[in-house]
Order: C-alpha cells, then sequence, then structure tokens
C-alpha cells in the first residue's frame, strides 16, 4: 500500500461518524418541519392545506427549537476543525464553494421553478426577484463563515475576553447559564442597535444572523475548549422531556409584548441549549462507527435537502382535492418528496461530476494515490465538508457518570 493510501485508511479509522450522522439528519429533519408546516394551522408555509392538524403546529414548533440551533453548532465546529489544518485559505476556498455555488444553482433552477408553479396553481404572478426561501440558511452559513475567518484575525486579547468565563471550574448549570447569557446579550444588542430587521440584499437580516451566531460561535468555541465541550455533552438526557415543552411555549409566548415576552426570550434559549446538548450526545452514543446507512445519508442529505422543497410543493397541491385526513397527506408528501429528490441525487449528482460540483460543490477529486500528503497527515477523505477526523475525540457520555 502507499504511503499516501495508508495515511487516509489511518485517518479514515479515527473518524468520529458521529457529527456526519448529526449533521445529515437534522437536514433530513426540514423535509419533516416543511411537511408539518404545509399541514398545520399556522398557515405560514407556501402552501397550506386548509384541513389542517393542530398536532403538525406542535411538531413544527417543536423542530423548530433545535434542529437549526445543532445544525449551526456543528457547522461551527466544523469550521474550527477545517481552519485548524495547513493552508487554511485553501480550506476557507473549498468551504464556501460547498455553500454559494448550490446556493446560487438551486435558486435559479428549482426555486425558480417553484415560484413559476406556485403562480400557476394560484394564478397569480411569480414573484421577481425569486425567494432563497429554504435555501436562507446557506445565505447565513455564508455570512457567519466570513465573519468567522475575519475573527481569526483579532488580537488575541479578544479572544481571551470572550472565553474568559469559560476559564472557571465549569458545571452543567454553570455552563448553561454562560450559554444563556452569551446569547441574550447578543440578542439584546441586536435589538438595541436599531438595524436588526433591516434586509441585506433581500437575502438575509442581522437580527436573523444574530439568532444563530451563537450557535455557530460555540460550535468553534467547544472545539478549541475540549474540557468545556465534554461538559456540554454532560446535560442529563431526561432534560430535553422537560425542555421541549417549555421551548415551545416559551416560543408562542415571545409573539407578545411586555414582561412575559422578555423573560420567555431567556427562557427559550436555554431550553434550546439543553436540547442540541441532549441530541449530540444521542449520536455519540448510539453511532460510533461509520454503517452503510450513516454513508448514503452523509453523501446524498445535501442533495436531498435542496431539492425536496419544490418537490413538496407540487404535491401539496397536487392532494389539495383528495378527501384524506391531514395525517395521511402529510405522510404520502414526506415520504414521495424524500424518494423524489433522493433518487435525483443517485441517478444525477452522483453519477455526474458537473452537477456535483452544480448542487454539492465539490469538486472533482484526483485519485487518493496521487494526492500529496500534508506532514500534519491531514488528506481528505470524506465527500462532505473536508474530513472529519477529530484532534480532540470527544468521548461517548454514558448515563452512569456523575
Amino acid at each position: 500500500m502507499s504511503q499516501a493510501n495508508s495515511k487516509v485508511a489511518s485517518i479514515y479509522q479515527r473518524r468520529d461518524f458521529s457529527l456526519d450522522a448529526a449533521r445529515a439528519i437534522l437536514m433530513l429533519l426540514g423535509i419533516v418541519f416543511h411537511g408539518a408546516s404545509a399541514y398545520s394551522r399556522a398557515g405560514e408555509w407556501v402552501v397550506t392545506d386548509p384541513h389542517g392538524n393542530p398536532f403538525f403546529d406542535l411538531l413544527r414548533q417543536a423542530l423548530h427549537l433545535f434542529r437549526l440551533p445543532a445544525f449551526f453548532w456543528i457547522s461551527g465546529y466544523f469550521f474550527a476543525l477545517t481552519m485548524g489544518r495547513s493552508n487554511s485559505m485553501a480550506q476557507l476556498g473549498r468551504r464556501l464553494l460547498r455553500l454559494v455555488i448550490p446556493l446560487i444553482v438551486t435558486w435559479i433552477t428549482f426555486n425558480v421553478a417553484q415560484e413559476w408553479l406556485v403562480a400557476r396553481f394560484t394564478h397569480g404572478t411569480p414573484r421577481y426577484p425569486v425567494p432563497v426561501g429554504h435555501l436562507w440558511f446557506l445565505v447565513d452559513l455564508t455570512v457567519l463563515t466570513l465573519v468567522a475567518a475575519a475573527a481569526m484575525h483579532l488580537p488575541g486579547f479578544v479572544t481571551r475576553w470572550l472565553t474568559w468565563p469559560f476559564g472557571f471550574r465549569l458545571t452543567v448549570p454553570r455552563l448553561l447559564l454562560i450559554l444563556t447569557v452569551y446569547t441574550t446579550v447578543i440578542m439584546l444588542a441586536v435589538r438595541a442597535s436599531g438595524v436588526g430587521f433591516i434586509p441585506l440584499a433581500h437575502m438575509t437580516s442581522v437580527a436573523r444572523l444574530a439568532t444563530y451566531l451563537p450557535f455557530f460561535a460555540a460550535g468553534i468555541a467547544m472545539y478549541h475548549l475540549p474540557d468545556v465541550r465534554h461538559v456540554f455533552l454532560q446535560i442529563p438526557a431526561w432534560l430535553m422531556v422537560l425542555a421541549l415543552p417549555v421551548g415551545v411555549v416559551a416560543q408562542s409566548f415571545r409573539r407578545d409584548h411586555g414582561l412575559v415576552a422578555e423573560l420567555a426570550a431567556p427562557t427559550e434559549s436555554l431550553m434550546i441549549w439543553i436540547c442540541i446538548a441532549v441530541v449530540l450526545q444521542q449520536f455519540y452514543r448510539f453511532v460510533r462507527r461509520e454503517s452503510w446507512s450513516v454513508k448514503l445519508l452523509n453523501d446524498s442529505c445535501y442533495s436531498i435537502y435542496l431539492f425536496h422543497h419544490a418537490i413538496m410543493v407540487v404535491l401539496v397541491f397536487v392532494l389539495l382535492s383528495f378527501p384524506l385526513p391531514a395525517v395521511a397527506k402529510f405522510f404520502v408528501v414526506c415520504l414521495v418528496s424524500f424518494a423524489a429528490a433522493a433518487a435525483l441525487h443517485v441517478l444525477g449528482v452522483r453519477r455526474s461530476p458537473l452537477l456535483r460540483l452544480l448542487f454539492n460543490g465539490i469538486l472533482p477529486r484526483r485519485p487518493v494515490s496521487s494526492q500529496r500528503v500534508p506532514a500534519d497527515g491531514h488528506v481528505e477523505v470524506g465527500p462532505v465538508d473536508e474530513g472529519l477526523e477529530l484532534p480532540h475525540p470527544i468521548r461517548p457520555v454514558h448515563a452512569s457518570r456523575p
């Protein structure tokens, strides 16, 4: 076996597949979230069935509480992992390609087609510019990635000042308090600035970026502070049983005004941090090695998420006239959307280097044997992100631990 192949095999064995699985499942839960939105009573999606079920309002709110915050935490962690390698600017460029190219291509193809179809179904006029819709998270990830890359050049004393609370002896309650205070302070600062809800190029806003900044930043920080990360993953799993309903209730109160709404915001933040920790903890507990299913989901989840939205919109419209219960329609829409999007990936994106570049942002790879192996041993081995070997492995959390 060549030196390159032997090093790749060694690194491959050291990879931690838990975050691979977590990211894939959190992304695919977007199908469930959008399906629940279509059949909820809130009527806040592109198209909604008038015979919705209130159960889907609760499901939608529960998923909204933890899915994207956990996803942004993982994204921040992977950013730190990537930028910790040699030739970090090249790694940053590849990471931005993974975000920007699929964003633009899906926007001008699937989103434009979806907007035209919605206009046809509703006898309306297409909106221009076409909204980014479900691709908004790629916009925010791109902005946060650039901000984080710029922050790497801040003076050392600024970084020490931002992380000094983590220097004390941490316990689970103390860490949760610190994280909740950080989140609340960021949101209050944005509100006080008066620019929070000014649209940025009609694609995002300062308020929305500030909503997910704490989770992205925490992922970066906990990559560099393994002891803090270990305490974070010690949060008891049973707390999520309490955190989900309390967080959902806090979400509803945040729409009001006055003291109750102000108290609901930090309460919701605390519940979100608990949910993130427990979700990550469970993936580290149950996904300890790569399986064919994890590998398949990891390879296809990006494409499936990009494609499913337009497919789901068409299916919801088609089923409007069918006298089926909302629950039955929900399962049909979710399963068919998943299957159709997965088929597009397997039959198209996976087989075509051009489509893989356009919809996954992955440049054609050279054969492993021809790659130059860096001195630090880091070799790109995974189809998603930039390889996930962890220099500070996260220890599995067991229920018996104090």
